[in-house]
């Protein structure tokens, strides 16, 4: 979408150099003038585009989240049925958070990840500790960006759709209790600003 915006850009900096517009344009300037100036133009847009697609994306902004941690504690509070709460809490960002197809927990039991509450698509029930992205997050115990997963070495593509993955481990008495899970249709749609936030989420469960 970005480049597409720029590409209609340079076709109106194209467009200068015709009709009315153009005339007028090219009355102003001598042609050795015109060129540098046109040159520059397209520059810009081909750096504006490079610089804008290289831009990391967050599936919402900082101050959303900051009021996504505020009401994801308010589900919680006082209710210490795990169910209910992973519920709530998956719900809520599956509905706040962009471009997300996935918002789901698993949990860590007999030796492997197993379904828990979720909000998307029909998810893959049982996950092997170190496979996918889910079970690298809970075998190393450590949050897994990955912005691409069809590049991610041993992806379980649950869902075809999904193009982009934050995978964040759950502590219960510092010890693994599962993982939270967030696909997204997008490509590099999470970064470190989500996994700050999902984070603090995610310790809210057992707080």
């Amino acid at each position: 979408m970005v480049s597409l915006f720029f590409r209609e850009i340079a076709q109106f900096g194209r467009a200068l150099c015709s009709g009315r517009r153009g005339r007028a344009f090219k009355s102003r300037f001598p042609d050795y003038i015109q060129a540098v100036l046109i040159d520059s133009f397209f520059l810009f847009a081909i750096i504006h585009t490079k610089t804008i697609g290289d831009m990391k994306m967050t599936a919402t902004t900082k101050e959303n989240y900051e009021l996504l941690v505020q009401q994801a504690k308010a589900l919680v509070d006082g209710e210490d049925d795990w169910i209910a709460n992973t519920a709530n809490l998956s719900a809520l960002l599956f509905n706040s958070l962009d471009n997300v197809n996935f918002a789901g927990i698993y949990r860590f039991e007999n030796g492997e990840l197993i379904l828990g509450p979720f909000q998307g698509m029909p998810a893959c029930v049982h996950i092997q500790m170190g496979k996918g992205v889910c079970g690298t997050a809970a075998k190393e115990e450590k949050t897994q960006i990955v912005p691409n997963v069809h590049e991610f070495a041993g992806h379980i593509a649950c869902d075809s759709a999904s193009n982009s993955e934050i995978v964040v481990p759950i502590f219960k008495d510092e010890k693994l209790w599962g993982v939270f899970d967030f696909d997204s249709t997008k490509l590099d749609n999470f970064d470190e600003t989500d996994q700050k936030y999902l984070t603090e989420i995610a310790d809210a469960i057992f707080d």
